[in-house]
C-alpha cells in the first residue's frame, strides 16, 4: 500500500500545479482538476487501445476533460488513485500537433463540437508533429512479480508493455517537476538562479525534487526485493 492517504496525494497534485505556474507551464485558465480522479469509460477504452492512432487519443481525453493539469501547449498530465491505496497510474500526454488553437480545445472539452467536426478539422488542417513521449507511471501491489513486474514503474510510448522498474515510488508533484525538466527545458532554464548553487543546484525545482525524493526513500514498501536489486532499476 502506498504510504500517502488521498488527501496527501491531492496536496501533491496542488503542489504540482502550483510549480508549474511558476514556471509558466500551466495556470487557472486552463481549469485545472486538482483532485485524484477516476477516467472516465470510453476515455479508458479508447486509452488502451493499440489500432488507435495517438492523435485521437489525445483528443479524446481532452473531450471528456480527463486530464487534471493542461499545460501551455496543449499537453496534459493525468492522475488517478485507487480508493485502497493499491495502484495509483500518472500519465504526461504530449500534444501531438505542432499548432493548436487554445480555444479550439476549450470547444472540444466543452462539448461543443461533435466528435465528426473535430476529426474533419483537425485531421485534414493541423500538422501531427510528435516529439515528444507518452510517459507513464504505474504502481500496482496486486500485479507485482519480482523482476518480471515491478511494482513501481515507468513506462514509456504509448501502446508498449515496457516497464522500466523503480525502487520506490514516485508523487504528482515529483513527476510533474521531472516531465518539465526534461521536456520544458527554456522554462527551467529561465528559472535558474544566478547565485552561488545551494545543494549543487542552482533552480530550486531541483532542489525541490532532491527533497521530495529524500523523503520518499525513506518509505519501505516491502516491494522490491534482493533479485531485483542485481537488475538495471531506477533510484
Amino acid at each position: 500500500m502506498l504510504p500517502f492517504s488521498l488527501r496527501e496525494f491531492n496536496k501533491s497534485i496542488k503542489d504540482a500545479f502550483t510549480h508549474l505556474v511558476e514556471l509558466e507551464l500551466s495556470g487557472w485558465e486552463y481549469s485545472p482538476n486538482l483532485y485524484v480522479s477516476a477516467p472516465n469509460a470510453e476515455m479508458k477504452k479508447v486509452s488502451f487501445n493499440p489500432e488507435i492512432k495517438y492523435e485521437k487519443i489525445f483528443l479524446t481525453i481532452h473531450r471528456f476533460g480527463g486530464y487534471n493539469i493542461q499545460l501551455i501547449d496543449g499537453s496534459v498530465l493525468q492522475f488517478w488513485v485507487s480508493d485502497d491505496r493499491k495502484k495509483a497510474r500518472y500519465a504526461y500526454y504530449p500534444c501531438p500537433f505542432e499548432t493548436l488553437d487554445a480555444d479550439l480545445l476549450d470547444r472540444i472539452s466543452g462539448g461543443e463540437l461533435e466528435r465528426s467536426v473535430i476529426e474533419d478539422q483537425l485531421y485534414s488542417e493541423l500538422e501531427v508533429h510528435i516529439n515528444k513521449p507518452v510517459i507513464r507511471y504505474d504502481f500496482d501491489e496486486v500485479a507485482y512479480d519480482p523482476v518480471y513486474h515491478p511494482a513501481s514503474h515507468l513506462t514509456v510510448g504509448i501502446h508498449t508493455n515496457s516497464r522500466w522498474p523503480l525502487k520506490g515510488f514516485l508523487t504528482p508533484e515529483a513527476f510533474s517537476l521531472y516531465i518539465a525538466k526534461q521536456y520544458y527545458e527554456l522554462h527551467w532554464e529561465q528559472k535558474c538562479e544566478d547565485e552561488k548553487c545551494r545543494m549543487g543546484y542552482k533552480s530550486k525545482f531541483d532542489r525541490k525534487i532532491r527533497e521530495i525524493m529524500d523523503a520518499t526513500r525513506k518509505c519501505d514498501l516491502g516491494l522490491f526485493d534482493a533479485s531485483e536489486e542485481g537488475q538495471l532499476f531506477f533510484y
